[in-house]
Order: structure tokens, then C-alpha cells, then sequence
């Protein structure tokens, strides 16, 4: 087998200066070789190798010189893996174009995935939240209407029936005014004779208490006229008419004489004496 230049380089953390020689176009390929290579998937799968599922090949990706330890499994870490793998001493330059063609056609894709599920991601956003804002206003518009109906359904009760008692009492109201016009007519001459004895007895009552009330007054006038005059007493007499005053032996005399004397007030209308005892 012919082999081309050897150049150094690090395949995997840990591993530096290994000799790989560089690919060449020296590799020889048959078409009966490209034929064995385009087996169905499951096939090539279920061919001996270790690595035959998820977990195998993350145990395997996690022992080999392929990645750096403790680096999270991704798109962007596997194809990385990929080109670490190209790398690797030994493989046909035809294997490693492959490879490197298929990491950029990956990288590619999941480029323009992730810009065209963008505007995706935005439209079902979108989307769902118009249904949910009419899902929920309907909803809402639902609720809102039976709590009002709820709360508002005795007031309108109450005033349906104030509307009726109101319409009751106004008809009863109409027929009264109906009873009471035709009463009117039927009794209007009956009404006014009262009204006039009624009137002509209060007249005969106001000149009745006015004929009492003036004989009063004529007779309050004479009594007032003749009434005597209120007579003095002895002692006022005495006291009105008394002279200047007398020298000590007078006074002294005089009030003697007050201690002996009896003083009489005769009462008007009455005699001094009874007349039994004349």
C-alpha cells in the first residue's frame, strides 16, 4: 500500500505528536468496493461492532481520544467529533473527504432548521395564542354574563313587581276618580244644600258668641263704675293727720294711750255691731 508525507499533529486531548500521514489521492477504490458501502441502514447497524446504540455510543465516544472529557453531548460536539475523527492515522483521504463533507452539510442544516424554525416557532406562537385569547375571552365572556345575570336578577325582580303593584294601584286610582265623578254629579245638589245649612249655622254660632261677649262687656263697665272706693283704717287716719312731733312727755303720754286704746276697722257691708247683741 503506498503512503504519502507524515505530519504531526494531536488527535484528542492526551495524545500529541502521533505521526499521521497526510491522505493522498493514491487510494485506489472499485466499484464492486462502493457497492459494499451502500448497505441499508439497520444493516451496516447490526454489523459486529461495539457500538450498536445511544448507549453504546456514548460509552464509546466518552473512552475514545475523539472528544475532550466532560464535554456535553450535541449537534455542534458531535461534529466536532467527527472532524477530531478524520484525523485519525490510517483513514483514506477518500473517508476523510467524506467525513469533512458531511460535517459541513450537517452544520448547514442545522443552520437553516434553526432560521426556518424561527419564524415557525413564531407563527405556532402566534397561533396558539390568538385560539387562547379567543378561547379564553369566549370563556370569560361566559362567566362574566352569568354572574351578572346572577346578581342582577333579584333587583330586576324587584322592580318588575314595584311595576305591577305601581300598574295595580294606578288602575284602582283611575276607577275610584271614575266612582267618585259620578258620585259627584249624582249628589251635587244634596252637597250644596248641606254646604249652605252647614254655613248658615256657623253664622248663627259667630253671632251668638259675639251677642255673649258684648253683654259682658256692658256689664263689666257698671261694675267698674260703681265699685266703692277702699276706706282707710283708724290707725291710717290717725297716722295721715298727725302733727309735729310733740316734746318727750307727749310722746310719752301718747303712747300710754295707744297701749289702752282699741282700734276698729269696720268692714264694708257689715255692721260694727251684731244685731244681737243691740
Amino acid at each position: 500500500m503506498a503512503t504519502g508525507k507524515t505530519r504531526s499533529t494531536s488527535v484528542g486531548p492526551g495524545n500529541s505528536n502521533i505521526r499521521v500521514p497526510t491522505p493522498t489521492n493514491r487510494t485506489r477504490t472499485s466499484y464492486r468496493n462502493t457497492i459494499s458501502l451502500l448497505l441499508p441502514r439497520d444493516e451496516i447497524i447490526q454489523q459486529e461492532y461495539d457500538v450498536k446504540d445511544k448507549e453504546s455510543s456514548i460509552a464509546f465516544l466518552e473512552k475514545s481520544p475523539f472528544r475532550q472529557p466532560g464535554t456535553p453531548i450535541s449537534n455542534e460536539s458531535l461534529l466536532l467529533t467527527i472532524l477530531y475523527i478524520t484525523q485519525y492515522t490510517g483513514i483514506p483521504r477518500i473517508v476523510v473527504e467524506g467525513l469533512r463533507a458531511t460535517v459541513l452539510l450537517l452544520e448547514d442544516n442545522l443552520n437553516s432548521n434553526a432560521n426556518a424554525a424561527t419564524p415557525n416557532i413564531q407563527q405556532i406562537t402566534e397561533s396558539i395564542s390568538a385560539s387562547l385569547s379567543t378561547q379564553v375571552a369566549a370563556d370569560l365572556s361566559s362567566s362574566l354574563s352569568a354572574h351578572v345575570i346572577a346578581a342582577i336578577s333579584p333587583h330586576v325582580a324587584s322592580i318588575l313587581t314595584a311595576s305591577e303593584t305601581l300598574k295595580t294601584n294606578v288602575d284602582e286610582i283611575a276607577k275610584l276618580k271614575d266612582i267618585l265623578t259620578e258620585n259627584s254629579k249624582e249628589d251635587n245638589g244634596t252637597a250644596s244644600a248641606a254646604a249652605t245649612r252647614a254655613e248658615k249655622a256657623a253664622d248663627a254660632v259667630l253671632n251668638s258668641i259675639a251677642d255673649v261677649k258684648n253683654v259682658v262687656e256692658s256689664l263689666n263697665a257698671p261694675l267698674s263704675t260703681t265699685k266703692p272706693g277702699t276706706s282707710k283704717s283708724y290707725s291710717e287716719i290717725v297716722q295721715q293727720h298727725t302733727q309735729t312731733p310733740a316734746p318727750v312727755s307727749a310722746a310719752v303720754a301718747r303712747a300710754a294711750t295707744r297701749d289702752r286704746q282699741i282700734l276698729i276697722d269696720p268692714v264694708l257691708g257689715q255692721t260694727l255691731f251684731a244685731p244681737e247683741a243691740m
